[in-house]
């Protein structure tokens, strides 16, 4: 086996035969130390990967959090705006609701005065022609 272990590829570990009984235990573990090794340093490797996109995500988040107080200002706005305007349209409501009555009854004394005025006529028209 190569002395330098790092030199060492994976299909020299996975095919090498062992060529002795009584060594090949110690080979056989030899090829397993340094697996685990390798195994280490990927998972240290992902370990590393996985602590970048860790800081991704949390600065993606602060981005967001950022967007998302921009928006809660907008949308207070835009509710205040939503609530006066509600409260324009009642005012108008209720100022229209009071002129349609107040029209009502200036209707009603308007025809009541025209009926009054009309029996007076009649009651003239009445009188000239008895008096005639």
């Amino acid at each position: 086996m190569n002395e330098n272990w790092r030199k060492i590829s994976t299909d020299e570990i996975l095919n090498t035969l062992v060529p002795q009984v009584g060594d090949g235990e110690e080979e056989a573990a030899r090829f397993g130390r340094i697996m685990k090794h390798r195994n280490n340093l990927a998972l240290h490797e992902v370990s590393g990967n996985l602590k970048g996109l860790m800081e991704t995500i949390y600065k993606a988040s602060q981005n967001i959090d950022d967007s998302f107080q921009g928006f809660k200002v907008e949308q207070k706005r835009q509710d205040r705006f939503m609530l006066g305007l509600t409260i324009v349209i009642a005012i108008a409501t209720i100022l229209y609701t009071g002129i349609t009555a107040w029209s009502v009854y200036t209707m009603q004394e308007s025809n009541q005065i025209q009926a009054e005025l009309l029996r007076l006529e009649q009651r003239k028209v009445s009188t000239e022609i008895r008096t005639h």
